[in-house]
């Protein structure tokens, strides 16, 4: 959270970064990573730059070494045997198809997972993201999406403001 986040040490360092400057960016390892713009290194692929720029997104890690999205406000916390799945971003909407991965939805297309722990759904607006059909989600600028067609329909979610 911007305002009043916590922290997680690790022998890394901090794991968490904040926002209205934040850099995504993949290492050419495949897993993309947030980071300060001031840190920023970018990656060259045969594809072009790996390197992608957001504005309003709070991401943190729970110490598993997974970075996850925040809500900026009143994210709720879900705890699972694996840790805390606690998403989201004050502009941005993730859920989960209860197989523990999150995933981004449209607003108007996602549905809701309820469990005992109570809704995984978050919901806002200003976020592109797409998966190569490798089943990971990357986030992705308007510009170069690419739409990649399967069997349960299209996988890309397009938004404003990446």
């Amino acid at each position: 959270m911007m305002a009043e986040r916590s922290e997680c040490s690790t022998s890394a360092g901090s794991q968490e970064e904040t926002a209205s400057e934040l850099v995504v960016y993949t290492d050419c390892s495949g897993e993309w990573k947030p980071a300060m713009m001031s840190e920023r290194s970018e990656c060259s692929t045969s594809a072009g730059s790996q390197e992608e720029t957001a504005s309003e997104l709070v991401v943190y890690t729970d110490c598993s070494g997974e970075w996850k999205p925040a809500m900026m406000s009143e994210r709720s916390e879900c705890s699972t045997l694996a840790g805390s799945q606690e998403e989201t971003a004050s502009e941005l909407v993730v859920y989960t198809d209860c197989s523990g991965e999150w995933k981004p939805a449209m607003m108007s297309e996602r549905s809701e997972c309820s469990t005992s722990a109570g809704s995984h759904e978050e919901t806002a607006s200003e976020l592109v993201v797409y998966t190569d059909c490798s089943g990971e989600w990357k986030p992705a600028m308007m510009s170069e999406r690419s739409e990649c067609s399967t069997s349960a329909g299209s996988q890309e979610e397009t938004a404003s403001d990446l």
